[in-house]
């Protein structure tokens, strides 16, 4: 809104003046305009000469902050016609008085401020430290409803940490003033929410003098915690000294599986195992990652401790319940060497109470045969094997070791590398053992069944005799050689039985939850053109499978070559640790599915 007038000493006169002013070519210079605030308001600027009196308009004057009731602004300036404009919709707001003195013409402003109800930003939820998605604003209208431009609304917050942003590229601060708009509205860039996790809020002050109605408007939020999510194993090994297979990585989300949070400081701390964590170029016992745009915080690295043992990294970030990440630390093993060693609780944990020492060898690029022993010394220990990466889903029970009693386990080792352990029969129970290897030996053609670790791929001759298993289908007997497989669910395994000697056939039988072998499938001629046999399997479950070459022909006996190709273990996202099936196999045969 505006108007016009012109200085003069009565009401009548100031109109005979305003005209002539209007009308003639200079203006009266020395004139003077004084103001008076009688109700919280603002006036915006004062222009000079809008009358167009040969002057340009130009502003000369603007008050940044309102006067209070009774107060007065003046200016002695050469335009004899000036514009004032206010804050209300409404020219009935101005009132032109008597001469105050001499030369001077007086606007009195009368109109009252309401600060309505917020207009948007309430009842919001965010993760602590982090922005509210729509940031809080009022609208502030006068007595009769209209809206009221350039009037100041403190906004101001006393949670810890908490900040807000008046406009882009400010400074932000617990307590930031905000001019509305031509709508009336006032509203912050931005409410970052502090540091503590529950009720917050802002409170949204109007900045004038007197009584306002409606004012002290509060906008509530609620703080949450982030949530961490692991995006890596939590249970991994590695050698000791040596980087382990997995890095540390996690999600930050504002809620579990919810919108990604960036720039949350994730803390990645070294527990047991004296080892070292690394960022970027920063190796030290404790680093911090900001999360990504994705929510993303990883590591580069976690070298595990230069003994063997447990290791952990905690990762937290500020509210969040931490993550914690496992890794048993193994030992190098040469095949054919002795080990003479002791469990004790500075040892891996993989399962609640139970010791585990885990050694690490690698095989050579054939398949080989191999003999492992056990001699507990002080009580019954676990003995059991598995190919690198797969105790990441899973592991495998072979035996049970009585103390004193040397127990041994056949092994048809693929071409990789492979782990073996030994734990504890008991929780907390620390014992000791003698561990011994001979490597590449012949296989035993009586009824002794073979464990396979199939890292890259596993091939061996090996022969049907009277020696061997046996087994019934439709009457009729055949021998079989039996080899177990400790594979896990999403695995493609492909088996090959191929020879000249007798039509070759494949059986593979599945552990139930009772440990009994249960027939998964069969082939006789699945290579075409040929007598070989071939099965490929998709895993259906993490566990024991046992594996029976055998013949079409009842009693057939012969060579023949076995091939087991497996893929890798799907990535698993571990939360608690690996769980291990015991194998129990039974080598009596038994009755076999009928041959096809």
């Amino acid at each position: 809104m505006s108007m016009r007038f012109t200085p003069s000493s009565a009401a009548a006169i100031a109109a005979a003046i305003l005209l002539a002013a209007c009308e003639a070519a200079e203006p009266t210079p020395d004139a003077t305009v004084r103001f008076t605030n009688s109700t919280p308001q603002r006036i915006v600027s004062v222009l000079a000469n809008p009358c167009g009196l040969n002057y340009d308009g130009t502003e000369i004057n603007r008050l940044d902050a309102p006067l209070n009731p009774g107060q007065s602004a003046t200016w002695r300036t050469v335009p004899a016609c000036y514009e004032f404009t206010g804050t209300t919709a409404s020219d009935a707001a101005y009132v032109l008085q008597q001469n105050v003195g001499t030369g001077e013409t007086q606007v009195t402003f009368s109109q009252t401020l309401t600060a309505s109800a917020s207009a948007g930003g309430t009842a919001q939820t965010a993760a602590t430290t982090f922005p509210v998605p729509t940031a809080p604003a009022v609208r502030v209208v006068d007595g009769g409803g209209n809206a009221m431009r350039s009037i100041d609304v403190q906004f101001a917050t006393t949670n810890t940490g908490a900040l807000l942003t008046a406009a882009a590229g400010s400074t932000p601060a617990t307590t930031v003033v905000v001019r509305t708009n031509t709508q009336g509205i006032a509203a912050l860039t931005q409410w970052r929410l502090g540091t503590a996790v529950g009720a917050q809020t802002v409170t949204a002050t109007v900045q004038v003098p007197g009584t306002v109605s409606g004012n002290n408007i509060a906008f509530a939020a609620t703080a949450t915690a982030p949530v961490l999510t692991a995006t890596s194993p939590v249970a991994t090994t590695g050698l000791a000294n040596t980087n382990a297979t997995a890095a540390p990585a996690v999600r930050v989300a504002a809620t579990a599986g919810g919108t990604a949070l960036a720039g949350v400081p994730v803390t990645f701390t070294i527990g047991a195992g004296a080892g070292a964590v690394t960022a970027g170029t920063t190796t030290a016992s404790t680093v911090t990652v900001a999360s990504d745009a994705t929510g993303l915080a990883s590591l580069s690295s976690w070298r595990l401790g230069t003994a063997a043992g447990a290791n952990s990294v905690v990762a937290s970030a500020p509210n969040a319940t931490s993550v914690t990440y496992a890794a048993c630390a193994r030992t190098a093993y040469t095949i054919g060497a002795s080990i003479a060693g002791t469990q004790t609780a500075t040892d891996c944990v993989p399962a609640t109470g139970f010791f585990e020492d885990l050694f690490q060898f690698t095989n050579a690029t054939t398949t080989r045969f191999q003999v492992w022993t056990l001699n507990p010394a002080t009580a019954a220990v676990r003995f059991f094997v598995y190919p690198l990466g797969s105790e990441l889903t899973a592991g495998g029970w072979i035996t049970t070791a009585p103390t004193g009693t040397t127990t041994t386990n056949a092994l048809l080792v693929g071409p990789g590398t492979h782990l073996v352990g030994v734990r504890n029969d008991a929780d907390g129970v620390s014992s000791s053992y003698a561990l011994a290897s001979q490597d590449n030996l012949t296989e035993s053609t009586n009824c002794f069944g073979t464990i396979v670790l199939v890292g890259t791929g596993i091939t061996r001759t090996r022969s049907l005799s009277a020696g061997n298993c046996t087994m019934v289908s439709n009457g009729l007997t055949y021998y079989y050689q039996p080899l177990w497989v400790y594979a896990i669910q999403g695995q493609t395994y492909t088996i090959t039985m191929s020879g000249t000697a007798f039509d070759e056939y494949l059986d593979v039988y599945q552990q139930n939850t009772s440990g009994v072998f249960v027939p998964l499938g069969g082939d006789n001629d699945g290579v075409a053109g040929t007598n070989d046999a071939r099965l490929v399997v998709s895993v259906p479950a993490t566990g024991w499978y046992e594996i029976r070459p055998n013949s079409n022909l009842a009693l057939a006996t012969g060579t023949y070559t076995i091939n087991i190709t497996a893929t890798a273990p799907p990535s698993s996202v571990q939360t608690t640790s690996p769980a291990f099936a015991e194998l129990r196999p039974s080598v009596t045969g038994g009755t076999a599915p009928p041959r096809r």
